[in-house]
């Protein structure tokens, strides 16, 4: 997503396919419990491992500075560059808030 290799609208399709698939291998490997107990540990643990990731965008913003492409090329302007990491921050903050309130991961 960040490298604009993969469009961030799938970003949906990709989190459900990875989770459910990760819930799948844990039921073949013997673990049966509250599938809900997994959703909210990988929750909590995406948001602490990215939570650097919003405001580092935002910092080389601040600072003028912009990423480029995967394939080298300067972005147009900084409303691209948001738009295509826009998917990836609101996913970090939703874990955030599912891991800080105790839900439904999803």
């Amino acid at each position: 997503m960040t490298d604009g290799l993969i469009d961030a609208a799938l970003l949906p399709e990709i989190e459900d396919a990875a989770v459910e698939g990760y819930l799948e291998g844990l039921r073949d490997g013997g673990r049966h419990g509250d599938p809900d107990d997994i959703r909210r540990a990988i929750a909590a643990c995406g948001a602490a491992k990215y939570s650097w990731f919003g405001p580092a965008v935002l910092g080389r913003m601040i600072r003028g500075s912009r990423a480029g492409n995967a394939y080298g090329r300067p972005l147009d302007d900084d409303g691209e560059e948001l738009e295509r990491l826009r998917g990836l921050v609101e996913l970090i903050v939703r874990w955030a808030a599912v891991s800080e309130a105790g839900e439904d991961a999803r």
